[in-house]
């Protein structure tokens, strides 16, 4: 388990890895054109970091410096690549106000594409 440390005026903070890719997920969520995080890769990973908030984010701490790396399905209509920048920068701004840590990476594979309304999807 990765953890980051914040030096703090009464002590030592530390973030588990868990706890970032929770709000890492919940920020990517709220994307608009993000469907799901892929959860054939998220099932793999829980069993890592014992957490299923983790589905689809795989977190890495190094030098208290972050970097994420989202499995995510998107809707048919919105440019991935736009959606993909838009889950960039949101997922930065909430770990910033979140945990207070620097960002190094944040990844997107856009692992497929969720048509209609009955949630008809197709995988790369």
């Amino acid at each position: 388990m990765d953890v980051a440390e914040i030096a703090a005026e009464h002590g030592l903070i530390r973030i588990a890895d868990k706890a970032l890719a929770a709000v890492v997920r919940e920020a990517c969520l709220e994307v608009p054109g993000v469907a799901a995080m892929d959860s054939r890769f998220g099932h793999a990973l829980s069993s890592r970091i014992a957490g299923e908030d983790a589905e689809g984010v795989h977190i890495s701490i190094h030098d208290n410096k972050v970097s994420a790396a989202l499995y995510l399905l998107v809707y048919h209509g919105p440019r991935a690549p736009e959606v993909a920048l838009h889950v960039q920068e949101r997922v930065k701004e909430a770990l910033a106000s979140s945990a207070g840590l620097g960002i190094e990476t944040v990844d997107v594979f856009v692992q497929g594409i969720v048509f209609g309304e009955e949630g008809r999807f197709a995988h790369d």
